[in-house]
Order: structure tokens, then sequence, then C-alpha cells
């Protein structure tokens, strides 16, 4: 299967306080081949340990919705559910890690 031809999925992680943990679950999710092309969609929820921060130096390629409150699980999948356009949305945990072909 060709890059091209790969299905794309849309990964959507909820943050809260995950700096270090958010940013190896996503690093080894991209380092890893999964079988599909993968977007990340990041909210993270009024984070005050540098999780912005720390996913935008770690994982450039996360589109982060930096938000001021937490707005809770739900309401962060909400707004990443909005923002997706991809046949497919995987919602992963930020202590997940998925072994390469997972998604």
């Amino acid at each position: 299967m060709t890059p091209s031809s790969r299905p794309r999925v849309d990964v959507a992680v909820v943050t809260w306080n995950t700096a270090e943990l958010t940013a190896t679950a996503l690093r080894r999710l991209l380092d890893s081949d999964q079988g599909c092309e993968i977007r990340l969609l990041v909210r993270d929820n009024g984070s005050t340990d540098g999780t912005v921060e720390t996913l935008a130096r770690a994982v450039p390629e996360a589109e982060i919705d930096a938000g001021s409150e937490n707005l809770g699980f739900a309401a962060g999948v909400n707004r990443l559910l909005a923002r997706s356009d991809a046949p497919w949305l995987f919602l992963l945990n930020s202590d997940a890690w998925p072994e390469p072909g997972a998604i």
C-alpha cells in the first residue's frame, strides 16, 4: 500500500497536566508504522504544567487547541470531533501507547 492509498485517521487526545506522558505517547505513535496516515488533534484543558509548550516542542506535528479552562473529557472530545474531517477518529488516552499497526 502506498502512502497516498493509506486511510487517514485523526487521532484525538484530550490532555490536562500530562506534559511528558502525552509527549511520549504521541511521539511513540508517530514513530511507529500504524498502517495509516495519522493527523494528531490535541485539546489541552488548561494545563498548568507546560503541556502545550512541551507538545509544541516534542511533537510539532500535533495540532493543539490550547484551552484556558478544563472543560472535561467529553467536552474536549467534542471540540476535537468538530475539527476532524477524516473518515476515522481514534480517541487516545495520553497514557496509551499503541503497538505498531494497532490503529
